[in-house]
């Protein structure tokens, strides 16, 4: 009864702090690239190409999943593929508002709590599995990226479930042919994560090393193998059928960044000198404690001191008793794995794009595990030795109060209404069957598409100029109304595929 009492309070304290004013800011740029490819298209492609004009009707017959393969595979480098499917099928059931569309992550992001706290359950103690989805429940990074339509949050959930299962078979306590099972589960559990996000091969990187370091038994080996060689399959079958191809994207990106970044033109991206490494693991180390930074920020002496607070609970962790060695070694090395391979990616590319803190991100619920494992150690002490995770607590509780605001305020982005939700609405207001929309790119027509009722059977059109232009509605020849329609992302963020040169009206 305790125990449903935990979960049941632990749920609640979760979702309460993710769905709070979900749909407060509209999406940003790579929300809506997830949720354009999660519909069957780009960007920058055209609806129902070949023709001059389309309607909204033709926008859905395209929203298959051959579309979404292709999408994903062009605009989002093949990346991801696991979580546009599950929106894909979430958008049917829930539609397409931003609070709906975030819904996802926000039940991925609630049972990460939930099965952190079962792992610390398994590993340590019910204290320390409290302490742990406490911290998870409000760690703002995690918070942040459960509150957005991308796929952060459910691949981390699905590493973090694997990972429950390494330990399991770790462990060697399951007799044949269960061990069989949750190898194969294993390996499913491993191969959707790499699907959801390819980042997230890091954890995996770990769960080997931590193999390597401590595991003797063969029967545990025979399960890891059988796991990771079906993850390896369903990874493979992925390339075979879209992967590979938005791979050869993505390396094509990669090498345009790493142009811009030498001719020294990169908005965001920097060169990857030690001093920009340096700054940089700062940010995402902050970020990792839950002191939201902005990339550009320049940290003072009393914020640097706050990185103390995470190293002296980690450092506690590791003081537990030997019979805990082992959980905290594994912890440890896969709370360091995704800023590590962070910074080989960055040496390797050039440019400091890798150690964005989101790419880290999948690190963070060990860290967690680690720092609670570290406050119940630390409250065993006698005397004034309690006071230490008394003060822990109040510097991280501080923290946090100053960073879930800009969590749930959209900071550091600027982020109003959804512009193309409203101009939508707009549309459906005063456009009659016989009118024509003209759209100035392929964004406002197919952002619009996505908010405009099903059914709407006016015709629409693009027309392309040099300088930007307004949305415009024609009814006998004549412009009736005029829209401004700001891009979601940049012009020139993706390159334009041949075929949407082909068939431009």
């Amino acid at each position: 009864m305790r125990g449903v009492v935990s979960w049941t309070a632990l749920a609640l304290l979760a979702g309460a702090v993710r769905f709070w004013g979900l749909g407060a800011h509209g999406l940003e740029c790579d929300e809506l690239l997830y949720l354009t490819s999660a519909t069957g298209g780009s960007l920058v492609s055209p609806i129902g190409p070949g023709a001059p004009t389309f309607t909204v009707d033709d926008f859905w017959r395209a929203n298959s999943l051959a579309g979404l393969r292709e999408a994903v595979a062009h605009q989002d480098g093949g990346n991801g593929v696991l979580h546009a499917v599950a929106l894909h099928c979430w958008i049917a059931l829930f539609g397409t508002s931003d609070a709906s569309v975030r819904g996802l992550s926000v039940l991925a992001g609630v049972g990460l709590v939930l099965l952190a706290y079962a792992l610390a359950s398994r590993l340590w103690s019910e204290g320390v599995a409290v302490a742990a989805a406490i911290l998870l429940s409000l760690h703002p990074m995690l918070v942040r990226h459960s509150r957005e339509a991308r796929g952060y949050t459910l691949a981390t959930l699905l590493a973090l479930a694997a990972t429950y299962l390494f330990v399991r078979v770790g462990q060697g306590a399951t007799a044949a042919p269960r061990w069989r099972l949750q190898a194969i589960a294993y390996g499913l559990l491993t191969g959707a994560a790499l699907l959801a996000h390819y980042m997230v091969v890091a954890v995996f990187a770990g769960h080997l090393a931590f193999a390597l370091l401590r595991v003797r038994e063969s029967r545990v080996w025979k399960s890891l193998v059988l796991g990771w060689t079906l993850a390896a399959v369903l990874v493979a079958a992925w390339m075979a059928v879209g992967g590979a191809n938005g791979l050869r994207h993505m390396t094509a990106r990669n090498e345009m960044i790493r142009r811009r970044v030498e001719q020294q033109t990169a908005t965001q991206a920097r060169p990857s000198t030690i001093r920009n490494l340096g700054h940089d693991l700062a940010v995402l180390a902050h970020h990792l404690t839950g002191n939201e930074l902005d990339l550009d920020a320049r940290m003072s002496f009393a914020e640097t001191l706050l990185l103390l607070v995470p190293c002296v609970l980690v450092g506690a962790a590791l003081l537990r008793k030997p019979a805990a060695g082992s959980a905290v070694l594994l912890l440890a090395i896969l709370a360091t794995a995704a800023p590590a391979q962070a910074v080989v990616l960055t040496v390797w590319a050039g440019h400091t794009t890798a150690l964005i803190p989101r790419y880290s991100s999948f690190s963070a619920p060990y860290l967690l595990l680690l720092m609670a494992a570290g406050l119940s150690t630390i409250t065993s002490l006698r005397g004034w030795g309690r006071a230490v995770p008394a003060a822990a607590v109040i510097v991280l509780g501080a923290l946090w109060a100053r960073s879930l605001p800009r969590v749930w305020s959209g900071a550091p982005l600027f982020r109003p209404p959804n512009a193309y939700a409203d101009g939508a609405a707009r549309l459906a207001g005063i456009v009659l069957p016989s009118d024509v929309v003209v759209h100035p790119h392929w964004q406002s027509a197919r952002l619009c598409a996505l908010y405009l009722p099903r059914g709407a059977g006016f015709v629409q059109r693009v027309e392309r100029r040099e300088h930007e232009a307004p949305l415009r509605v024609f009814r006998e020849g004549r412009a009736i109304f005029e829209l401004d329609m700001p891009r979601a992302c940049p012009k020139n963020a993706f390159a334009e595929p041949p075929e949407s040169r082909r068939n431009r009206p």
